[in-house]
């Protein structure tokens, strides 16, 4: 079996003379495969082989030869020359035992046209021709009645041909090409499920789409649309819809229901509002960044299971009311607009696990290292504010007998936070006992916090704070001299919300005896811990983890025992490896400063993660300047990295 002359040159034009340049020796002389290319005296042999393979497994893979046409040897894989027939029932190639090619791989190459040939493999349902040079498909591509996925991306079409609408095709991928012609015929797609139709220069899309009742997945990202069809809401199937970097002023101009979308970006459009009537009621992620947007009107009260609001870079000079009615919000994003203060109303949103707001013209905010932190601020501040607004005129008579007034306030105060309050026996601490609990302050106490921050503490008895009136939310025993998580503090198990020990000699991971059903923030950093527990319920709320400064070493667990973890923070200890598994469901993860010599590719898939830091490891891949690029370029790449 013989090579057309044409591939030959093609595949020895592409080996690389540089890399050699210091050596006496031809490259082909050294290996029979250079960097992706073959050898000329052996490109023969190759396609033998990878067609003998073929005809055994169905699936032909050409990928990444830099081939500018198929060659021969392909076409004519089925074809049996009498004259070369081998009956040994010991040979390898077996052709008698010969299956139908159903997948077709030539992506990455230099293909500038497709043989007509191509319709003689009618078995098909893969064809994959992306990132070639391909500017019109043959007729006879019409002839793959059992193709479902087609991928075009990467060419340079600039118009579709009437046939592919006819083909039965589940994913159509068109992305990086010169389309810009009516996309009419695209309704006779029926069983259309993915479709991509980014990075081209199409100005509209016909109304009816809407008949696409299979479509899951629609792409419309960098084109020229102006305005969307109302009729994307008959597609009650659509759970993803991306529309980013268009000219988009409206997504509709008129009411629309998209009752399944669960993913909308509308990022970097020139949006200012939103019509009302708009309703996806099972919306997780909303994506708006980089618009002109000054107000959302009614928009969310239409999308009450919101995730994730991303609204930084537009010109919102006050929060959206309807903002503290989304009962699970987890991500807010409002940095670099225009807003005057953070509504302290904020704190009631409890399923808030990040909040950016950098980048505004805040007044008087909270400086704070983390959300809970934020939050527990603005929770001290909204509960001085109601206290201000509460005042009487009686304000003289509470002045003359403060001790007859706080007695019954603190009783108010405990029956809401702790029933027992009444049936409570303890012994009056001794006054040096009582020292601790004597100066929390008024707001700590409003708040519900116990702040025991820098009092050389190397244990605390129970016996130290039997005087507490409250069962607190937030515990702080930071700056101290602790060795271990002093167990009297889990008594409070039912209402601790918030829980930092940093900076004491903590060595190990606290596990209670008790659950911690209301715990959602907990922070270890600047300790001394060397591990992180494999098995344990004691958490089953825990959203934020921070371990940053403490010890850890080697391998990180391959799957962490916090069910709801969003945020994990581990920088600055000695991990030198991990697996990307054991972060799925996080929105920010932080590896910074360890020894981590490896970053798996497979991390790119975790699409959840909106904040990724791995600065001051060891590993080479992905490069220092890369890091620099944030975290979308990091995902992306390590996306692009995963083996298919």
């Amino acid at each position: 079996m013989t090579s057309r002359p044409g591939t030959n040159r093609t595949l020895a034009s592409r080996s690389s003379t540089s890399r050699f340049a210091n050596s006496g020796n031809k490259p082909w002389q050294r290996s029979g495969t250079i960097g992706g290319q073959v050898a000329p005296e052996d490109a023969s042999k190759v396609f033998e082989k990878v067609t003998q393979q073929a005809r055994a497994s169905g699936i032909l893979n050409l990928a990444g030869r830099f081939l500018d046409h198929i060659p021969d040897e392909v076409w004519n894989m089925y074809n049996v020359d009498p004259k070369k027939v081998d009956l040994d029932f010991n040979n390898s190639d077996r052709w008698w035992e010969s299956v139908e090619l159903t997948k077709f791989f030539a992506n990455d190459n230099l293909l500038k046209e497709l043989d007509a040939r191509i319709g003689h493999f009618e078995a098909l349902t893969v064809l994959d021709l992306h990132n070639n040079q391909l500017k019109e498909l043959p007729n006879e591509m019409s002839q793959l009645n059992r193709l479902c996925l087609l991928n075009l991306a990467g060419n340079e079409l600039e118009a579709l041909p009437e046939f592919i609408f006819d083909l039965p095709l589940v994913e159509l991928h068109l992305q990086r090409n010169k389309l810009s012609s009516s996309l009419d015929g695209l309704e006779r797609l029926s069983k259309l499920s993915i479709l991509d139709l980014s990075d081209n220069s199409i100005d509209s899309i016909p109304e009816n789409i809407g008949q696409l009742k299979s479509l899951r997945k629609l792409n419309l990202t960098k084109n020229k649309l102006t305005s969307l069809p109302t009729s994307l809401s008959d597609i009650t199937s659509l759970s993803e819809l991306e529309v980013k970097e268009n000219s988009l002023t409206q997504i509709f101009n008129k009411p629309a229901t998209l009752s399944k979308l669960l993913r909308l970006d509308l990022s970097r459009n020139k949006l200012t509002g939103f019509i009302d009537e708009l309703n996806f009621p099972i919306l997780k992620e909303l994506l708006c960044a980089g618009n002109n947007i000054k107000s959302l009107g009614n928009l969310l009260v239409g999308t009450p299971a919101l995730h994730i609001l991303d609204l930084q870079n537009n010109s919102l000079d006050s929060f959206p009311p309807n903002l503290f009615e989304l009962k699970e919000i987890k991500v807010l994003d409002f940095r670099n607009n225009y807003l005057s203060q953070l509504p302290l109303e904020l704190c009631h949103l409890t399923t808030l696990q990040t909040v950016y707001y950098d980048g505004n013209p805040l007044k008087n905010f909270p400086r704070a290292k983390s959300t809970a932190d934020l939050l527990h601020t603005l929770e001290i501040r909204l509960l001085a504010q109601e206290r201000a607004q509460n005042k009487t005129e009686k304000k003289d008579t509470v002045e003359t007998a403060p001790s007859n007034e706080s007695r019954p306030k603190a009783l108010n105060e405990k029956q809401v936070i702790d029933r027992n309050i009444e049936t409570q026996t303890a012994p009056k601490a001794s006054p040096t006992h009582n020292t601790l609990v004597s100066r929390l302050t008024t707001q700590q106490i409003s708040a519900r916090t116990l702040d025991l921050t820098k009092n050389s503490l190397t244990n605390l008895e129970e016996s130290s704070i039997a005087d507490l009136t409250f069962s607190p939310i937030h515990i702080k025993l930071d700056f101290n001299a602790l060795t271990t998580v002093p167990t009297v503090i889990f008594n409070y198990f039912e209402t601790l919300t918030t829980l930092t020990l940093t900076h004491n000699k903590i060595t190990e991971f606290p596990i209670p005896s008790h659950t911690l059903p209301a715990l959602r923030s907990l922070d270890l950093s600047h300790n001394l811990i060397t591990s992180i527990p494999l098995e344990t319920e004691a958490f089953p709320a825990l959203a934020e983890l921070y371990l940053n400064f403490n010890r850890i070493a080697g391998t990180f667990p391959a799957k962490l025992p916090f069910p709801n973890l969003s945020i994990l923070e581990v920088s600055s200890n000695k991990l030198d490896a991990f697996q990307p598994d054991a972060f799925h469901g996080l929105v920010q993860l932080d590896l910074s400063n360890n020894n981590i010599a490896r970053v798996p590719p497979e991390l790119g898939l975790i699409d959840t993660i909106t904040r990724l830091q791995l600065e001051g490891n060891v590993f080479r891949v992905p490069r220092y300047e890369l890091l620099q690029k944030g975290t979308q370029e990091i995902m992306s790449y390590l996306k692009s990295r995963v083996a298919k």
